[in-house]
């Protein structure tokens, strides 16, 4: 599997700017993942090339209500190791170093998945409505956050060797 949340547009902000959609289809209990332009994008997705599943991260919409990024699994190939309809693949190419591990940018049209691939411990779907689960809601920020701490102390890093 693979892990899809950085897009070309966010740069190093990957985790607070979220642009693919996950819109709810109350009639199929559902959502269409969309990729909103080149700048949503999933980039530099690891694994991304020969995965046979993905947790997207997508901005949940429901009745046009944004509720922010949400995290999505979704099968990525079929049986046959075919790209599941609506998902797009394309290799991002040689690296200077570590060319063993593939690097893909992942694009999605009109993907349908079921309300339960929501990944579900901060909220869920439940007869057509956004429920919270607990006290705790949904924070992408502490994903971004922990990225974003994680490049600064690399590049702080590079600064005093």
């Amino acid at each position: 599997g693979c892990f899809a949340l950085t897009e070309v547009g966010a740069g190093v902000l990957s985790g607070f700017i979220v642009k693919t959609t996950a819109i709810y289809d109350n009639e199929r209990d559902g959502f269409y993942i969309n990729t909103q332009g080149a700048d949503a994008e999933k980039n530099w997705i690891s694994q991304g090339l020969v995965a046979d599943w993905v947790v997207v991260f997508a901005d949940l919409i429901m009745e046009g209500k944004s509720y922010g990024p949400h995290p999505f699994l979704l099968r990525m190939r079929n049986e046959n190791g075919q790209l599941i309809q609506g998902i797009h693949v394309t290799d991002m190419g040689p690296k200077t170093v570590a060319n063993d591990l593939d690097n893909a940018r992942i694009r999605f049209d009109d993907v349908f998945t079921p309300s339960f691939s929501l990944l579900n411990r901060f909220c869920d779907i439940v007869n057509g409505r956004y429920i919270q689960v607990g006290d705790e809601p949904m924070r992408i920020e502490v994903i971004g956050q922990r990225l974003l701490t994680g490049r600064l102390a690399i590049a702080e890093s590079a600064l005093v060797a």
